[in-house]
């Protein structure tokens, strides 16, 4: 709007990804598999019919903030008041058991996968993500071929679905079970700091952060001319 040239994706790709609704809309639309979902507000607040468990979110916001698993009745309609805290639209949101996977997206291009295997916390919450020894981020994960390839391809349509540019990363899980692949949320900035997880699929790539730099604004440059 201002003029100012700068590095990711634009504001309409970055809404879309930001908004949870949106994000699964265009990923079902491509042919993604989504946990199945319902969206409250603080005036339409209809919980009863909910199947637990269930992750209760806010809509727009990110790092797991406002965000809990829910598996008693008794605890969800404090867990929607805690949500709604933080954004006007609450997600309720099926729980899928299984591994969680992220891959980073360059330039059209799907990194190295990496799976994300707590420590101590029963999923991705804020602390296991933030706190040291939360987590740990394998990568390259330790998967077969076609999983990987599956994941890959996956992140791949997400991002050029949504119009995404420059870098994202874009988080999964996999339930063993039915073999099935859903797409959680696309990151249109994700961290680059030595504690984030997508450094780590860029360096397995054989790529440093120097590089990425140099890479991403010489391609910003050729965009812009």
């Amino acid at each position: 709007m201002l003029g100012v040239p700068y590095l990711f994706s634009g504001m309409q790709a970055s809404n879309i990804a930001m908004n949870k609704v949106l994000a699964k809309n265009v990923a079902k639309k491509y042919g993604l598999s989504v946990a199945q979902d319902i969206v409250v507000t603080k005036d339409n607040i209809e919980i009863e019919k909910v199947q637990l468990p269930v992750f209760v979110k806010p809509v727009s916001l990110g790092s797991s903030v406002g965000m809990s698993l829910v598996k008693e009745g008794v605890k969800l309609g404090a867990a929607v008041e805690e949500a709604l805290q933080y954004d006007n639209q609450v997600m309720i949101e099926e729980f899928i058991e299984g591994r969680e996977f992220t891959v980073p997206v360059l330039e059209g291009k799907a990194l190295p996968v990496v799976e994300i295997i707590l420590n101590s916390s029963e999923w991705f919450d804020y602390q296991a993500k933030y706190e040291d020894g939360g987590s740990e981020e394998v990568c390259p994960a330790k998967i077969s071929d076609d999983l990987k390839n599956r994941l890959q391809e996956q992140a791949i349509i997400i991002f050029k679905a949504i119009g995404c540019k420059n870098l994202a990363r874009v988080d999964f899980i996999w339930n063993e079970k039915s073999a099935t692949i859903y797409f959680l949320e696309i990151n249109t900035i994700p961290g680059l700091s030595p504690a984030s997880i997508t450094p780590k699929s860029i360096i397995a790539a054989g790529i440093s952060l120097g590089e990425l730099v140099d890479q991403l604004i010489e391609n910003n440059v050729k965009r812009q001319s």
